[in-house]
């Protein structure tokens, strides 16, 4: 088709020309990012965080303050007795921090600890060799902690030498230490050096999305948490049916009260309940941004038919003159759909420049992973698509006046 009647038509209206093009270009700036964000929100709430959610119960007991540190202790290895012993329960362990519990511990690791070493913000775990059961951890390489004593945490405080110097890292750590070799083996530095002796696939961190993929860094030590320093967590069969979970929930409620009818138990929760509590944000995040991109699409859906309707309603004669002079009503429509595919063109060549501007400044001020470049395409080609289809419906209205009656109008 040529495009020169077109381009004559567009300079005798340039306002509503102006609009669809500008029209068109925010659209597509504004939902190619909304779009990414809601991708970004759908892949935090679909990811696998290795654990076996469904089957853990965690439970935060609060001390009630008048125990002294040998107090808690003893206090921690009654609850433990007591709780591996109730019918059900699989493994049970004591560890100082859990996903999702808004309750971490972060320090800074290193390989050598020199001065112009290169220092990781990690999750410090601190756990006995149950936590490898319980927790259900696996290796990509290397091994648990063997079986042995483990001093508890405020001796560790008191004198770090007591720590012993095998630590389990996560995946993310070791490919940040040691890139494209072998972790196992090799030092860690934290306040003193210690042996990597196990590298884990599934060390959960206390806040998963709290930075960007290959960001997220965690380890374990060999150090025994007391009441008011950390979680119980108890891990029951896979086949444990929902009866018999909320049995063992006041069970569990029952047991440690007898032990510490002090105390209290201000959280007892099955740990894929605490993942759906902790995402709620995001998923209503992910729904809002959803309904702000339906809405935006049709916004601009109807702006276009608007506009579109108008420009058609003011060259009623024009398209009776083409009629009379023997044009055709496809003849008349291609013309209308190729009139509105060059202007939509251009605001969407307008509006991929805008929405990767858009993305970079989303990644700088909020830390939002980059945009996709598929995002760019993919989208033009949805917008270009309702575009057609906001123009095709006025054009396919105004071919089917009679030449008569539009050359009277």
């Amino acid at each position: 088709m040529d495009l020169m009647p077109i381009l004559r038509t567009l300079r005798k209206h340039k306002t509503a020309a102006t609009l669809i093009v500008l029209e068109t270009a925010v659209a597509c700036a504004v939902v190619a990012n909304a779009l990414h964000l809601v991708g970004e929100r759908l892949r935090l709430l679909t990811r696998a965080d290795g654990l076996p959610s469904a089957d853990l119960l965690v439970v935060h007991a609060v001390p009630s303050g008048t125990q002294d540190d040998a107090q808690r202790r003893q206090i921690t290895e009654r609850d433990m007795a007591a709780l591996r012993a109730l019918p059900g329960v699989a493994s049970a362990s004591f560890v100082n921090q859990m996903p999702y519990a808004n309750y971490n511990n972060f320090s800074g690791v290193s390989r050598d600890g020199g001065k112009d070493a290169r220092n990781y913000h990690a999750n410090m775990h601190a756990a006995d060799a149950s936590v490898f059961k319980t927790l259900g951890l696996t290796f990509t390489e290397g091994g648990p902690f063997a079986d042995g004593p483990t001093p508890h945490m405020q001796d560790a405080r008191d004198d770090f030498s007591l720590v012993p110097r095998g630590v389990v890292i996560n995946t993310d750590l070791a490919r940040a230490l040691y890139p494209g070799e072998s972790a196992l083996g090799k030092p860690l530095y934290m306040v003193k050096p210690f042996t990597i002796i196990g590298v884990s696939d599934n060390l959960p961190m206390t806040h998963p999305q709290a930075k960007p993929e290959g960001q997220r860094y965690a380890a374990l030590f060999q150090v025994r948490p007391s009441v008011g320093e950390g979680f119980h967590v108890l891990r029951v069969a896979p086949d444990t049916s929902a009866a018999a979970r909320a049995d063992l929930v006041q069970r569990v409620r029952r047991t440690l009260m007898a032990v510490d009818p002090q105390r209290e138990l201000a959280r007892v929760e099955w740990l894929d309940q605490m993942r759906r509590d902790y995402d709620a944000s995001d998923r209503q995040m992910a729904w809002l941004m959803a309904a702000v991109t339906a809405v935006l699409l049709m916004v601009t859906t109807g702006g276009v038919v608007g506009l579109a309707s108008f420009w058609v309603q003011q060259r009623t004669r024009m398209i009776g003159t083409r009629r009379a002079l023997g044009a055709t009503r496809g003849q008349v429509l291609r013309y209308f759909l190729a009139e509105n595919a060059l202007l939509t063109s251009m605001g969407l060549v307008l509006g991929m420049a805008g929405a990767y501007g858009l993305g970079l400044a989303l990644m700088r001020h909020w830390e939002v992973a980059p945009l996709p470049a598929w995002y760019l395409p993919a989208g033009a080609a949805v917008l270009l698509a309702l575009g057609q289809l906001a123009a095709w419906i006025p054009a396919r209205q105004a071919t089917r006046v009679s030449p008569v009656v539009a050359l009277r109008g």
